[in-house]
């Protein structure tokens, strides 16, 4: 296909897919009024979206810039050797580079499901409120996993308990191209196209208040049930990355600085991108024994540049085995810290006990 038929190929797919994700908004879908309920319970369920959508953002992965075997010509030999012996990790870094003027072209499909936030479950997220010692005020400890026990009543008796089963999807196709300005210096940039996907169940239990002192507040006493649920999707770019890879000790291990800046091009609303740039400066380390096994080692800083107070520390490790020429198995745990708070919820703005 000619240069220009390619380059206009790719404008159009991006117009698309931008106008599939402006089409639709899933945090503001997630924090929509619910039909016939009281405006109390949606604006509790408005923070749990802006919260839950930054965290999506940010557990994306981003393809690795060398997850690939690299040739080089021996003219002792008249043949190519494999220089790197592995194909490496896909969603985290190894140190070595693909060599001058080598073009590495990637592309990979993942599927995400997110399973908990801060530790409960998205599938069964109650609302709560106990009894404090002192006085007897009543204070609220946010959303749980266990469902609330009917024994914490209000001043009239009645009580509601309401319950949240959240569905939050993820498929990723992301397009790498890699490109070896110098044997010791790469350069990176990655288009991932995202498709989200949430469903929210609301359940409430409230208890009829005319069988308050006939029957207490226990378990046994009659409810009200009530479901209300809705879906939706979105299509879009996320947050396009430049990436440069510099290789500055090959022994006794591979050691190279990554330099990583993430561009806000995703929609945050669709949870396609965190909605600020970030610049990433990460050490790698890497070496590969016995012809087939490499261990590899990530460790940096993610910079906020928008909000440095949400800037974060992100670290991978993992290792690589190449079980035959033609397969490789990759194990890696990435994790993430965050130097303050990505969002916070008021207690008013949690899901409370609708009286």
């Amino acid at each position: 296909m000619p240069p220009h038929l390619v380059a206009a190929t790719l404008v159009a797919s991006t117009l698309l897919t931008t106008h599939l994700a402006n089409a639709r908004d899933l945090r503001r879908a997630l924090a929509a009024k619910i039909p016939g309920q009281e405006a109390r319970l949606t604006a509790a369920i408005a923070p749990l979206a802006s919260a839950i959508g930054g965290q999506i953002a940010n557990q994306i992965p981003t393809l690795a810039t060398s997850a690939s075997f690299a040739y080089e010509f021996d003219p002792e030999t008249d043949t190519f050797n494999r220089v790197a012996l592995t194909y490496g990790p896909l969603f985290s870094e190894r140190a070595i580079t693909i060599g001058r003027r080598r073009l590495n072209i990637n592309a990979s499909y993942a599927y995400l499901r997110f399973k908990t936030f801060n530790g409960d479950d998205l599938d069964d997220l109650t609302s709560r409120y106990e009894i404090a010692s002192a006085g007897g005020k009543r204070e609220f400890f946010g959303l749980r996993r266990s469902r609330l026990s009917p024994n914490y009543p209000n001043e009239s008796g009645a009580w509601t308990q309401a319950t949240l089963d959240l569905t939050l999807e993820a498929q990723l196709a992301a397009f790498s191209v890699t490109y070896g300005l110098l044997n010791d210096l790469d350069i990176n940039v990655e288009i991932p196209v995202i498709r989200t996907f949430m469903r929210r169940e609301i359940a409430e239990h409230t208890l009829d208040e005319r069988y308050v002192d006939a029957f207490g507040v226990g378990d046994s006493a009659p409810t009200f049930d009530e479901t209300f649920a809705d879906r939706e999707s979105a299509l879009g770019i996320g947050d396009i990355r430049l990436r440069g890879k510099y290789l500055g000790l090959k022994a006794p291990i591979h050691v190279a600085g990554l330099l990583d800046l993430a561009l806000p091009t995703g929609d945050p609303g669709n949870f396609h991108g965190t909605g600020h740039t970030r610049l990433g400066v990460s050490l790698i380390f890497s070496e590969v024994f016995a012809g087939r096994f490499e261990p590899h080692l990530q460790a940096g800083v993610d910079f906020d540049i928008d909000d440095v107070d949400k800037s974060q520390a992100r670290y991978l490790v993992g290792v690589t085995a190449q079980v035959f020429d033609i397969l490789a198995v990759t194990f890696d745990f990435m994790g993430r810290s965050e130097f303050a708070p990505l969002t916070t919820i008021s207690d008013e703005g949690r899901l409370p006990l609708v009286e």
